[in-house]
C-alpha cells in the first residue's frame, strides 16, 4: 500500500524480504517513483512492513515491474529457483 492510499498486489520472491510488484503501483500521479519510505506492505494475514528500497533497474525498462525490499525474513514466499539459481540474485 502506498501511504497515499494506492493499493496494489505483489508477492515475496525469497526469504530475504524481496517483493515483486508492478511499477505503476509505486508511482505517484505524475509517473514518478515514490520514495520507499512512503510504501507499506500489508499481507493477507495482517502483517505490515515498511519498504526500505525500490529497484527499477534498467533491466526492467519498458516493463511494469518493480522489486521492493523489506528488512524482515519471510518464511512463506513464491519458489523462484531456476536451475539452481535464485531469481534476483
Amino acid at each position: 500500500e502506498n501511504k497515499s492510499g494506492i493499493i496494489g498486489a505483489g508477492f515475496f520472491i525469497n526469504e530475504d524480504g524481496y517483493i515483486i510488484t508492478n511499477h505503476h503501483v509505486v508511482q505517484d500521479g505524475y509517473g514518478n517513483t515514490v520514495s520507499a519510505s512512503r510504501i507499506r506492505v500489508k499481507t493477507k494475514y495482517g502483517y505490515a512492513y515498511d519498504v526500505v528500497s525500490i529497484d527499477i533497474t534498467p533491466d526492467f525498462y519498458g516493463l511494469d515491474i518493480a522489486i521492493l525490499k523489506i528488512n524482515q525474513k519471510i518464511s512463506s514466499f513464491v519458489c523462484t529457483h531456476l536451475k539452481g539459481n535464485l531469481f534476483g540474485s
